[in-house]
């Protein structure tokens, strides 16, 4: 019955990511995948998929260094979860926040395959969250080291 929503997402994202091979190094510029759907695709919306975005706004180095950002949240979710583990499994807001942010993390990741999003504030507040998380959790550590 949806196949033909589901046909339409897989061409939208095929398109987008041909789209992004006329300008394949640096991309179109940021905040330009309708522009550029408009102009070298046949629709005039966004590229409904997070990565075929990146492509086309910032090109494949551009892509490239995104998915190390999203590589350096999950590396510093583990250093959490490994600290959270070894040090700090009394300590409850730590655990909830953790818990937390690991679940909106893996709904980005899943969405992000579906929508657009670069310009959004998800993945940025991702990554400041783990920052804080992993501070306050090798804070935590340092003092139960000292007990």
């Amino acid at each position: 019955r949806h196949a033909s929503t589901t046909q339409g997402r897989i061409d939208n994202v095929t398109m987008s990511l041909r789209i992004a091979l006329n300008k394949p190094v640096f991309g179109h510029g940021l905040g330009t995948s309708i522009e550029a759907n408009a102009n070298f695709g046949n629709t005039y919306i966004m590229a409904h998929n997070l990565y075929a975005e990146v492509a086309q706004e910032l090109g494949f180095v551009g892509l490239i260094i995104f998915l190390f950002f999203l590589k350096s949240i999950v590396l510093n979710f583990m250093k959490i979860h490994n600290l959270i583990k070894i040090h700090n499994r009394d300590d409850i807001r730590l655990l909830s926040i953790y818990d937390a942010m690991l679940c909106w993390l893996a709904m980005n990741f899943l969405f992000s395959l579906a929508s657009y999003g670069l310009k959004g504030y998800a993945w940025y507040f991702s990554a400041g969250i783990s920052v804080v998380l992993l501070n306050l959790s090798s804070l935590s550590n340092k003092g139960s080291d000292n007990n």
